[in-house]
């Protein structure tokens, strides 16, 4: 339903959280503070697709995929 969790064991520092679209344009961007283990991400009003998660910290980044289905 376009509703997940990112979890991490690090929670030291602060992670921008971006979805884009496959064309990579920012849908919409979030802050994962640092202390926080979880951060819950709501795709729900996102039309059904595939799109790119980007987590950008002082360490660097990373891209996951999500497929959102309803």
């Amino acid at each position: 339903r376009g509703q997940f969790n990112l979890a991490r064991m690090d929670a030291a520092s602060e992670v921008e959280v971006s979805v884009l679209d496959l064309q990579g344009k920012v849908l919409t961007v979030a802050t994962w503070n640092a202390g926080a283990e979880s951060l819950g991400i709501d795709l729900g009003n996102f039309a059904n697709g595939v799109y790119m998660v980007r987590l950008t910290s002082e360490e660097g980044s990373r891209t996951l995929r999500v497929s959102v289905q309803k």
